[in-house]
Formats: structure tokens, sequence, C-alpha cells
């Protein structure tokens, strides 16, 4: 996977640095494979993304991917996402994703730090 970013429906995946981060600040872990799939609303559950993860130099299996994090979001009836909940700063692959679908990300963007 390269650094291109490809986005195709509710799917979204690139290979980019990402970032540790705690409240004590962050760290680079190096460059990563990426995948987010976003996941609607449902009568169960709020929406969310799912995030799957792999440092760039492994070659390993789709299904061995090293890690997985639910991002769950509050959308308002304006499409707006208004908040998330599950990593320290929003992911901008899950902002082209979401933007992708037509959603407006303006209140979650990060200018500061990214992931």
């Amino acid at each position: 996977m390269d650094s291109t970013l490809r986005i195709d429906g509710l799917v979204a995946e690139q290979m980019h640095e990402l970032n540790m981060e705690g409240s004590w600040g962050f760290a680079p872990m190096g460059m990563h494979n990426n995948r987010m799939t976003f996941y609607p609303e449902t009568l169960e559950t709020h929406p969310y993304i799912l995030w799957h993860y792999c440092p760039a130099d492994e070659n390993i299996d789709e299904s061995e991917w090293l890690d997985e994090i639910q991002i769950g979001l509050r959308i308002t009836s304006e499409r707006q996402v208004a908040s998330y909940d599950g990593v320290m700063t929003f992911p901008d692959l899950a902002v082209a994703l979401l933007e992708s679908l037509g959603f407006d990300c303006t209140e979650v963007k990060d200018e500061d730090i990214q992931s």
C-alpha cells in the first residue's frame, strides 16, 4: 500500500505516519497501513468508525492486522460531526472518509497535530 488516499464507499485506506498520544503528549510511531470503515447509526448502535492499522514494513495478512480502535461519533441532524470518543486527536483519514460521505467535520479537525 502506498501513501495514496483511497476511498471506496464506506472504507478509506492510506499509509501514513502515526503518533501515539496520551495526556503526556505524543510520540511518532512510524509509517503504518491504515484502514477506516464507517458504520452508520442503526437502531442498536450509534455511528462509529472502526480503524485497523499495522506497521508499513510488516508483510502480514489483513486478518492479522495489529490493532483495532473504535471511534464513536456524535452526528447532528445537519450531518455535522459534533464530537468523537476513542482517540485523543481525530485522524485526518477519518476526516477524509466522512467528508467524502457528505459530513461536515469542521468541529473535529485538529490543526495542530496530524495523526
